[in-house]
């Protein structure tokens, strides 16, 4: 008996020891031989995004359009450039230009907005932060709304950088469905740091 309590005071301290692997047969440890490596998937590589610079023609900004964006027609005046995803027809970027009073800061241009988006029905606020743009630090609003037929099941997300120059205010504004952000994180990013005044 003896003899069999120090196999298993053995067998136990190479399981704790993490040693080795073992089997007990009867009253003897053997080792197991070490499990092959699993292959760790491999990170598959993304397509590279081909961007075209674009100028307004009346020189009020420039930006990089990512390939596969269309230029669409603005349906308001305020409106100054817009594009959709080809893949996505819900996804659009929008410049959109506003007089304002002398000496508005971004902040207080970005609370005018929020103050009236947080009245909306549905509105959820995701995030509210600074970001650099064309030279600027301008607040960043990202929030999600009911869908256009007033579904919060399928919401939108928006999000908006508010820039200001002299006497007027560009918001850029990107929209999507709410579960196809992610898709779009490099190419908006791209064309809000490279956006131009």
């Amino acid at each position: 008996m003896r003899g069999m309590g120090m196999n298993r005071r053995h067998v136990l301290s190479l399981l704790v020891a993490g040693a080795a692997t073992v089997a007990v047969r009867g009253a003897r440890a053997q080792e197991q031989p070490p499990a092959p490596p699993q292959e760790q998937p491999q990170p598959q590589p993304q397509p590279e995004i081909v961007y075209t610079p674009y100028t307004d023609p009346l020189n009020r900004f420039a930006l990089a359009v990512p390939e596969g964006w269309v230029p669409l027609r603005p349906t308001v005046a305020e409106i100054i450039g817009a594009w959709g995803a080809s893949d996505e027809p819900g996804a659009v970027f929008t410049v959109i230009r506003v007089p304002l009073p002398p000496d508005t800061s971004g902040e207080t241009f970005a609370g005018t907005y929020l103050a009236t988006l947080r009245g909306l029905s549905g509105y959820v606020e995701v995030a509210y932060r600074v970001v650099t743009v064309a030279e600027q630090e301008a607040p960043l609003l990202d929030y999600t709304l009911p869908d256009a037929n007033g579904n919060a099941h399928r919401p939108v997300r928006v999000q908006q950088v508010f820039l200001v120059s002299a006497a007027e205010g560009t918001v850029l504004s990107f929209r999507c469905p709410a579960a196809t952000v992610a898709r779009y994180a490099v190419p908006v990013g791209t064309m809000v740091g490279s956006f131009t005044l």
